[in-house]
């Protein structure tokens, strides 16, 4: 259990959150909503460098007890801050969306890099995946030049290059 009566995900979920997002060795991965950092610990493992923000400090603090037994060199940084300030852009290859938004903001686009992914479980808007889990990846500048279709083909969809909404889901 994690402090101030949160819930971690279950173990499903952040598999096929990891199916998902598909990170590669070298990948820096911005995670919303650490838990206990059993999430983050999977990123690491993959190969990710991962920037993790926890609202809640002792949240954010058991998760860095929990990480710091994979050792110091662990390319990880867990900070207490809240989301909706994040002001980088075209920052991360992919951003995990863990954490309950009271409304998808396209801040978290922006901060992709042209061609990143961002998924998350349940409350982000974007392709919905069996399992509770969304995605999206931002389009690189030459995808973002083709004409847009109402409902792109495959099993995601594009975020505009610049600041706008996501398409809407199909099945609304």
């Amino acid at each position: 259990a994690l402090p101030a009566g949160k819930r971690m995900l279950r173990p499903m979920i952040v598999g096929r959150i990891l199916q998902s997002l598909g990170v590669r060795p070298g990948e820096r991965v911005l995670e919303v909503g650490t838990g206990s950092g059993y999430l983050t610990a999977c990123l690491l493992r993959l190969g990710a460098r991962v920037r993790s923000l926890e609202l809640h400090e002792p949240i954010a603090a058991q998760a860095r007890e929990n990480l710091a037994t994979l050792g110091p060199a662990a390319p990880v940084e867990v900070l207490t801050a809240d989301a909706m300030d994040l002001t980088e852009q075209s920052a991360y290859d992919a951003i995990v969306l863990t954490a309950s938004l009271p409304v998808y903001q396209p801040l978290f686009e922006q901060a992709l890099r042209p061609g990143g992914r961002g998924t998350g479980a349940g409350g982000a808007r974007g392709r919905r995946e069996p399992g509770g889990v969304n995605r999206v990846r931002r389009a690189t500048a030459r995808e973002a030049r083709r004409p847009r279709q109402s409902a792109p083909s495959g099993t995601e969809y594009r975020a505009p290059n610049t600041a706008g909404r996501l398409p809407a889901s199909p099945d609304r």
